[in-house]
């Protein structure tokens, strides 16, 4: 049995590893909105170019990606998480940053639901791989996009934002159980 760990990161920067003892994660769930104790981390402008461009709240999100070979069977179990540990808010009453971090987050769970569609498709564990890559990249794209239609909004995120992030979780709902198996050509 062969388990493999990957990490896919947002803005270029190494999010965290499971290993590190200094980890606090938080994996997206639908029950559970994130709230100002989700933010542990402190902010560093000094360290951080988009502190010093944007300065009220960052979250430090990635999809996770984990799996398991047995035989030819790959589990693939894909998450949305995040660090609280390297998530920082400047003020604990900033609700319009805290709904506006809640944004990305559902953006990243939306991007790990189209991996797991796609990833199902599979027929190898190198395209896997390439799977993965892609929606990074789309996941990247869309969180720039969402920025730049949503940072300084007074609620945090535009309403046309919020249904289209909803009805985008909506259409991929089938695809919210983190745990997928496909069996593969693993050779």
């Amino acid at each position: 049995m062969i388990i493999k760990t990957i990490f896919i990161p947002i803005y270029l920067s190494l999010l965290f590893s499971y290993k590190d003892t200094n980890v606090d994660v938080i994996h997206w769930s639908k029950e559970t909105k994130l709230t100002f104790n989700d933010f542990k981390g402190k902010y560093k402008e000094e360290q951080d170019l988009y502190a010093k461009t944007h300065g009220l709240a960052k979250i430090k999100f990635c999809i996770f990606v984990q799996n398991e070979v047995i035989n030819n069977d790959i589990s693939f179990k894909i998450y949305a998480a995040a660090d609280r540990n390297e998530s920082w808010i400047k003020s604990n009453t900033d609700t319009a940053s805290l709904i506006h971090e809640q944004g990305h987050f559902d953006i990243c769970e939306i991007y790990a639901r189209k991996l797991r569609r796609s990833i199902i498709k599979a027929k190898s564990l190198n395209e896997a791989h390439y799977m993965y890559k892609k929606y990074i990249k789309k996941l990247e794209r869309e969180s720039i996009k969402f920025d730049k239609h949503n940072s300084g909004i007074h609620d945090g995120i535009q309403k046309k934002w919020k249904y289209k992030i909803q009805a985008m979780l909506e259409n991929l709902d089938y695809y919210d159980i983190p745990e997928i198996t496909i069996h593969l050509k693993t050779k």
